[in-house]
């Protein structure tokens, strides 16, 4: 049986994959795929090894002469110790906001908020669906007609009790 992560994710990276460069400029966004390592952060995860995380996203550059872009993302994350894991799947909006510009390499700020089902099974398996905010620092560089990124984020799901708090460090290509 074909499971919901796997099949969006093979939906998010056929997508990326089938926009061209040119088409992307022409409509004003970009699409992207990313993945890498999420490290879990305070007392709610203190039992759990790092991570994986991938995703794809969809980004336009500045609005209407705002100073910032909007990026859509969904990402599939999942942590694991022993026979217990957790699994978030989310959906997010965020405000990318270039702070300098250099011929190569472009930094940037970005932090958004968005849905998060959250699924331990730890006991009983039950899906769930919190709120959650992110922010942090990332870089972009052009590599022939494509932009790569690196990027670091603190996501912080809130919870009853404890919120959820992890750090992805994420590599990827915006076509």
């Amino acid at each position: 049986m074909v499971s919901l992560p796997r099949i969006a994710a093979a939906s998010l990276l056929v997508l990326a994959l089938g926009a061209g460069s040119l088409e992307a400029q022409q409509r004003g966004f970009t699409v992207g795929v990313s993945g890498g390592a999420v490290f879990p952060v305070g007392d709610r995860f203190e039992a759990f090894e790092t991570g994986l995380q991938v995703g794809g996203l969809i980004e336009t550059a500045r609005l209407g002469g705002l100073p910032f872009g909007v990026r859509g993302e969904a990402d599939y994350l999942t942590f694991s110790e022993g026979d217990f894991s957790s699994r978030f799947i989310s959906g997010r909006v965020n405000a990318v906001l270039p702070f300098m510009t250099a011929p190569d390499a472009r930094p940037y700020f970005i932090l958004g908020a968005g849905l998060y089902n959250v699924d331990h099974d730890i006991g009983p398996s039950e899906s769930e669906n919190r709120m959650g905010v992110n922010a942090g620092v990332g870089i972009s560089y052009a590599i022939g007609g494509m932009d790569t990124f690196v990027e670091g984020r603190f996501h912080n799901v809130f919870s009853d009790g404890d919120s959820f708090r992890f750090i992805p460090l994420t590599i990827g290509i915006r076509f």
